[in-house]
């Protein structure tokens, strides 16, 4: 049988060290940024209860006013056909029960016809208004009030919140409803699982 032999120079070792190196370097790269220390999008995702919520982010918001403005004195004015209100910072506070809180964008077509139909069945069953919150993002005090308008939604507690922390709270994805019970993330939805029934029940459930 004929052998065959392979002859390796200086250079071929040195060529292959140097791959081996680079790949070793390559995952060592990939585990810490990706396993080690995730960036934050990834991070969330991986320890979140929600899929469509970051729920690390929501936990640690809900303790810190400092990043909530809190519309309070919200009035209707008729006669100008507009919404005006006051402003300062306060925490997004809960009872015990269950809230749905709507995470919106002020110029977000599909947040306006979602939050306008979240009136309606709140108001239509007689649900609780002070269940019912919103997180809002976008524009200035102008575009809030706005939204507010058109979408009816002056009656219910509302917080304007920063667009970093929207976009983290819910991956970027508008409208989105949260459903909170105790204080605690247990559901969401978008503009396409609105169900009247489904959000009568929920609020219903302990209230």
């Amino acid at each position: 049988m004929k052998r065959i032999r392979l002859h390796y120079t200086e250079k071929d070792y040195s060529r292959r060290f140097k791959i081996i190196t680079y790949t070793c370097l390559g995952v060592l790269v990939f585990v810490l940024t990706f396993v080690l220390f995730p960036p934050n999008a990834i991070y969330n995702k991986i320890f979140s209860k929600s899929d469509q919520v970051a729920t690390p982010i929501f936990d640690k918001a809900i303790a810190d006013s400092a990043i909530f403005m809190h519309f309070y004195d919200v009035k209707y004015l008729e006669k100008e056909d507009t919404v005006v209100f006051e402003m300062d910072t306060n925490y997004l506070t809960f009872d015990a029960g269950n809230y749905i809180i709507a995470v919106v964008s002020a110029g977000c077509k599909y947040c306006k016809q979602s939050c306008g139909l979240m009136h309606d069945i709140f108001k239509r069953d007689g649900l609780p208004k002070e269940r019912y919150k919103i997180l809002v993002w976008g524009g200035d005090n102008a575009h809030c009030a706005r939204f507010l308008r058109i979408t009816k939604n002056w009656e219910y507690e509302t917080y304007r919140i920063s667009p970093f922390l929207a976009v983290d709270m819910v991956y970027g994805n508008f409208p989105t409803f949260i459903k909170v019970s105790n204080g605690k993330v247990v559901g969401a939805f978008n503009y396409r699982g609105i169900s009247e029934s489904d959000i009568r029940d929920f609020i219903g459930e302990e209230n």
